[in-house]
């Protein structure tokens, strides 16, 4: 089986400042995956699919320093993500794009 690398869409980045209350963040481009980076000190959660509220409980964790690639939810055409961390001013760069 091949499996293709990350390929990021053309202006598909967005750097998020994610704090300690769930929020929405608009991410730009086409692709059905989501390149997660998070540069903060802290863990970040998130949902993908752009509409479940975010909580420390019991959403998609992101380890600081680490980078996730997962599969765009509902679809290639969901229009942002929503994200909470534990600590405020938490870095999280969303870069969409296809292959893994």
């Amino acid at each position: 089986m091949m499996i293709d690398p990350f390929q990021p869409a053309a202006a598909g980045s967005t750097t998020c400042s994610v704090g300690v209350a769930d929020a929405f963040f608009a991410i730009p481009g086409n692709g059905e995956c989501l390149e997660l980076n998070n540069l903060g000190t802290a863990t970040i959660f998130v949902e993908t699919d752009g509409v479940t509220i975010s909580t420390v409980a019991n959403s998609y964790p992101i380890q600081p320093g680490h980078c996730k690639i997962v599969k765009r939810l509902p679809n290639p055409g969901t229009p942002g993500i929503r994200a909470i961390s534990t600590v405020a001013a938490q870095s999280l760069i969303v870069s969409v794009g296809n292959g893994i």
